[in-house]
């Protein structure tokens, strides 16, 4: 990424900045951000919480009524 670029970049509305990221962000795969040690074993006691005790798990329905 040349200088130039990252300066006309940086020159953007917010709003603008916040499309990009959102674009760039989705064109990622799932290899192309590793989680990092602390993460996955967040991601592993989290999930071991839920297999021993479903009902503290949230619907989708549920996570945006919560969320407004």
């Amino acid at each position: 990424m040349t200088t130039a670029l990252v300066q006309e970049l940086v020159r953007l509305p917010p709003g603008e900045k916040l499309q990009l990221i959102d674009a760039l962000w989705q064109s990622l795969d799932a290899a192309d951000v590793p989680l990092q040690g602390g993460q996955v074993e967040e991601v592993q006691r989290r999930y071991g919480e839920m297999k021993a005790n479903p009902a503290i798990g949230l619907s989708l329905d549920q996570l945006k009524a919560r969320l407004g």
